[in-house]
């Protein structure tokens, strides 16, 4: 079946009161000739957000975007969940409602590399830190360069780059899961390079907000590592034995960094 449109930008948002008008604005001021559907989610914030997003998409066209406030907090991965069942395009752009999208031809690039490599599941891009009030500030990870294509071995370890500047084919069926996990970015980067691998281009492409209310200011090193074993393990189980050589490795790998880390 044809897809409905070439791209669905598919946003995510929680207590983002401050940062959704300029994360939608960089959506609303894409520069392409594609067709693009919107979908926000807002996951019950206790701010403000759900009315700056409305205020932010009055004057679009409505067929062509979903805004949805939750009536009670799904957490990100079943927000995610939600947000990809509605989306129709035939490659999905994701991004957090606290981030956004410093190139104004990101989507229209994007689209084209992926067009013209059919092995490629997805693509993403360089990223700077800001601060709450946009500052740059010291780059704390994501710190790749050069253009490089992953494969799946190297997405059970921790994300290699910010999942809002990534790109991929609407083809990823998330493994059904009772918790409310917080690893959105490692959880798309592995289903969607087991179905082919994933380019990173070194152009800058996003702005990744680092606040008090991000997951990874909120928790410490050992709540970090426990959660992408617990997403490693719902990976593995979905996917199959065949990917347990990453698994196992991943698992040495993290096991490694969180103690090297901790004994600083």
């Amino acid at each position: 079946m044809t897809p409905t449109y070439d791209i669905s930008v598919l946003v995510l948002c929680y207590n983002a009161s401050n940062f959704i008008e300029q994360c939608l604005s960089s959506v609303l001021t894409q520069e392409h000739t594609l067709r693009v559907q919107l979908v926000v989610l807002d996951d019950a914030s206790s701010d403000h957000s759900f009315e700056r997003i409305q205020s932010s998409l009055k004057l679009l066209d409505s067929s062509d975007v979903i805004a949805i406030q939750n009536q009670e907090n799904l957490g990100c991965y079943h927000n995610l969940e939600k947000g990809l069942s509605l989306c129709q395009g035939k490659y999905i752009a994701y991004l957090e409602g606290d981030d956004f999208w410093l190139s104004t031809t990101k989507l229209q690039d994007q689209f084209n590399h992926l067009e013209s490599n059919k092995g490629l599941s997805g693509i993403g891009g360089r990223c700077i830190f800001i601060d709450e009030a946009g500052n740059q500030t010291e780059q704390k990870y994501y710190t790749e360069v050069e253009d490089k294509t992953w494969t799946n071995s190297d997405f059970w370890v921790y994300p290699p780059f910010q999942a809002s500047s990534f790109m991929f084919r609407n083809t990823l069926r998330l493994p059904h899961s009772i918790d409310k996990l917080c690893c959105n970015d490692k959880l798309l980067y592995v289903l969607a390079s087991a179905q082919g691998d994933i380019y990173y281009h070194s152009g800058l492409t996003t702005a990744y907000r680092y606040h008090k209310e991000n997951v990874s200011h909120r928790v410490d090193l050992k709540t970090v590592y426990r959660e992408h074993v617990k997403t490693n393990t719902l990976l593995l189980n979905h996917l199959g034995m065949r990917y347990a050589v990453w698994y196992l490795l991943g698992l040495l790998k993290m096991t490694y960094m969180r103690f090297r880390t901790s004994g600083q």
